[in-house]
C-alpha cells in the first residue's frame, strides 16, 4: 500500500512567487504521530511564507520593487513497511534575485513501538569503536573529514529504505549539502537488528 500525496498551492501574485507544498497524506487514526509531525511541518512552511511576504510588503513599495519571495516543499523519500516508516521532506525558498536555500526534514518512526527512531537507535553505538565506525561511514559519504564529538551524532539527519541509509545535509551546511547514501549491505553489522 503506497503513501498518498496532497498539495497546497498558492499561485504567484504581484506580492510573491507563490507557495507550493506537496506532502504525504497519512491517516491520523493509523499514524497519529507521523500525521501530526507532517501537519506541523506544513503549517510552519505556510506560516513562514505568509510572514515573509507580509514583512516584504510592509518594508517595500511593491510598485517599485520586483523582489518577490517563493517557498516550496517536496517529498524526497517515502518508505513504509508494517513496522517502520522513514520520510524525508525537502523544503526551500528564496527571492527571485538570489540563490535559494533548501534543507531537509526527516522522520524515522518505529510503528510497532510507536516511537521515533534516532540515529543512536538505528545504529549500534555502544562503544567508541562503534561511534568511530559511524563517523568514518559519514565522512566517506559526504567526502569531508570531521569529528563527531558527543551529542553531534544525534544531530545528524538521516533516513533509510530497504536498501540504503541516507545522510541529509542542508544547503550552507559547513560539511557540504545534499543527500548522501550508503548501501545497507556494507554496514549491516552496525545497524540495530530491529532495523536491518
Amino acid at each position: 500500500k503506497g503513501i498518498l500525496l496532497d498539495t497546497i498551492d498558492i499561485p504567484e501574485s504581484k506580492k510573491h512567487y507563490g507557495l507550493s507544498v506537496i506532502y504525504p497524506k497519512l491517516s491520523t487514526t493509523e499514524f497519529p504521530y507521523a500525521s501530526e509531525w507532517i501537519r506541523k511541518v506544513v503549517d510552519e512552511n505556510r506560516e513562514d511564507f505568509y510572514e515573509t511576504v507580509n514583512e516584504e510588503v510592509a518594508s517595500n513599495d511593491t510598485s517599485e520593487s520586483d523582489l518577490r519571495y517563493c517557498r516550496w516543499m517536496r517529498p524526497r523519500l517515502l518508505y513504509r513497511t508494517k513496522q517502520l516508516m522513514s520520510l524525508v521532506l525537502e523544503e526551500g525558498g528564496g527571492y527571485n534575485a538570489g540563490s535559494p536555500w533548501f534543507g531537509y526534514r526527516s522522520l524515522n518512526f518505529d510503528l510497532a513501538k510507536k516511537r521515533e527512531i534516532t540515529i543512536s537507535d538505528y545504529f549500534i553505538l555502544r562503544t567508541k569503536t562503534d561511534s568511530s565506525f559511524l563517523e568514518n561511514i559519514f565522512q566517506r559519504c559526504v567526502n569531508n573529514e570531521f569529528n563527531l564529538q558527543g551529542n553531534l551524532i544525534n544531530d545528524i539527519k538521516f533516513a533509510f529504505d530497504s536498501t540504503s541509509v541516507y545522510f541529509l545535509l542542508d544547503k550552507y551546511d559547513p560539511l557540504g549539502w545534499g543527500i548522501f547514501s550508503v548501501e545497507k549491505e556494507y554496514i549491516r553489522d552496525h545497524i540495530n537488528p530491529l532495523y536491518r
